[in-house]
């Protein structure tokens, strides 16, 4: 029968084997903040975001990030325009504990309120050192993230801590990333690539550098940046 005729050598099957022996044991690994964290502690000073024409350095940078992530922890985050934001947080914060939190500057309380969530004016966020007692674990949730949508309704999945670390522990072993390199974040928060783009540069303590927004879809404005950040990992 054709079901029991080998398509593969045994040397080509040995070989697929040894490619995909991928398995790793993450006891003892942190979870995502804590990995941050470490890197902060190692170089506080070092540059970790640049934008345009601002520089935010690991310690700056831990210090809004706690002062913005106060209040219950596991509460969904969204930060893209409203109807979509409507759809996701209805899915995303669905018995799930406490409301969900949208992001968004402070200019822009206007925007239609949103059932059931909190708005949150990121800009407003008071800076703060102290970093947050109840600790997460690799098994807690780290965000979700949605399809486009291009068969129907986008539909939802929630990752937790031990996937993305899983991810950044390979990157971090098959690209020797140092400190001194800088990172281009040019795609959208809604597109699972963004993930990695962020994270990755902030747990090595190297430079993440943001294009504007959109700039992902143009050539010279991408070429440009490339340039003159001195971009040394850049992902297509």
């Amino acid at each position: 029968p054709l079901g029991e005729v080998s398509l593969l050598l045994s040397a080509e099957r040995e070989q697929l084997r040894a490619w995909n022996a991928t398995g790793r044991a993450l006891s003892g690994v942190a979870p995502l903040p804590e990995l941050i964290e470490a890197a902060v502690d190692r170089t506080p000073d070092a540059v970790a975001v640049v934008f345009e024409g601002s520089a935010c350095s690991f310690a700056a940078l831990d210090a809004q990030a706690h002062g913005l992530a106060g209040g219950p922890s596991g509460r969904p985050v969204g930060e893209y325009p409203t109807r979509r934001l409507r759809g996701r947080l209805g899915d995303a914060g669905a018995g799930l504990g406490p409301p969900p939190v949208v992001l968004a500057p402070a200019s822009q309380r206007q925007l239609p309120a949103l059932a059931g969530c909190d708005l949150l004016g990121f800009d407003e966020a008071r800076p703060t050192p102290e970093r947050p007692r109840g600790r997460t674990g690799l098994d807690q949730p780290a965000y979700a993230i949605f399809t486009s949508g291009s068969t129907g309704k986008p539909k939802g999945a929630v990752n937790d801590h031990r996937g993305i670390v899983n991810r950044l522990l390979w990157l971090c072993e098959e690209l020797a990333l140092g400190a001194g390199e800088r990172v281009l974040q040019k795609t959208p928060a809604s597109f699972d690539v963004s993930v990695p783009e962020i994270f990755w540069p902030l747990v090595r303590g190297s430079k993440l550098v943001m294009a504007a927004p959109g700039g992902h879809r143009e050539l010279l404005y991408l070429q440009r940046t490339l340039a003159e950040q001195q971009i040394t990992m850049v992902h297509f």
